[in-house]
């Protein structure tokens, strides 16, 4: 299932982003003892300027590919607070690196964490780059 929607969200940015990287991480590239439970994304688009002249629709579907956190709607009564909103009914966690973040993302995609989720000091790991 995660592959699948890992498949399907990569045609559609393609659709919306004309070319860049996306680096995958998390327990869906790792070898764990415990089943994944979403695919860890991070996108880097070749083209920012491409990106910025989406459409309002465009930009709204491409929004809709990346994970949001605290996100109350205010609309509702009572307002509703959400922690943490992941694309495909939560089967990935997308980020977006923006210009300047590399370095901090891949520290982040090739730290080591121990069973208990707190990072080994010194230890590093590789994770996966998709090109398109």
């Amino acid at each position: 299932m995660l592959y699948g929607a890992l498949t399907t969200y990569m045609v559609l940015l393609q659709r919306l982003v004309p070319s860049g990287r996306a680096w995958l991480d998390g327990g869906f590239g790792t070898q764990k003892a415990t089943e994944p439970h979403d695919v860890d994304v991070v996108l880097h688009p070749a083209d920012w300027n491409a990106l910025k002249a989406l459409d309002e629709r465009d930009r709204t579907d491409f929004l809709g590919l990346l994970t949001h956190q605290d996100i109350i709607v205010g609309s509702m009564d009572p307002p509703q607070w959400w922690e943490r909103l992941q694309p495909f009914g939560g089967a990935l966690d997308a980020f977006l690196c923006y210009p300047g973040q590399e370095a901090m993302w891949e520290q982040t995609w090739s730290s080591v964490k121990d069973s208990a989720g707190h990072i080994v000091p010194g230890a590093i790991k590789g994770f996966v780059e998709v090109s398109w």
